[in-house]
C-alpha cells in the first residue's frame, strides 16, 4: 500500500521540522555545542585567574620583603643585579665560542 500524498507531505514536513529543531538545538547561537564551548572557555579563564592571583600574592610578598627585610634585599641585589658587598670581587665567566661554529 502506498501512502496518500497528504501523508507524504506530513512526514516530510515533520522530518524537516525535526532537522531544523536539531540544528538549532545543537549548533545554533544558543545550541549545546556553543554552550559547551563557553563552559570550556570559562574553565580556562578561571584557571588563568587562579594563576594570576597566585602571582599577585607572590609579588605582594616580595614587595613586603623588599621593604623590610635587609637580608633579602642584599640577596636580591647580589643575584639579580650582580652587586657585591664591600671588599668583595665579582667574577663573570664568559663562554667562548668555538671557531668551528
Amino acid at each position: 500500500m502506498s501512502s496518500s500524498p497528504p501523508r507524504k507531505i506530513g512526514r516530510w514536513l515533520l522530518a524537516v521540522t525535526a532537522a531544523v529543531f536539531l540544528y538549532f538545538l545543537l549548533s545554533g547561537p544558543g545550541g549545546l555545542v556553543n554552550i559547551y564551548r563557553s563552559h570550556l572557555h570559562v574553565n580556562r579563564l578561571e584557571e588563568e585567574i587562579g594563576r594570576l592571583n597566585t602571582a599577585v600574592e607572590s609579588l605582594g610578598t616580595e614587595i613586603e620583603r623588599l621593604k623590610h627585610d635587609t637580608l633579602y634585599i642584599e640577596k636580591t641585589a647580589r643575584e639579580k643585579l650582580g652587586m657585591a658587598g664591600e671588599g668583595e670581587r665579582i667574577y663573570k665567566f664568559i663562554e667562548q665560542k668555538d671557531a668551528d661554529q
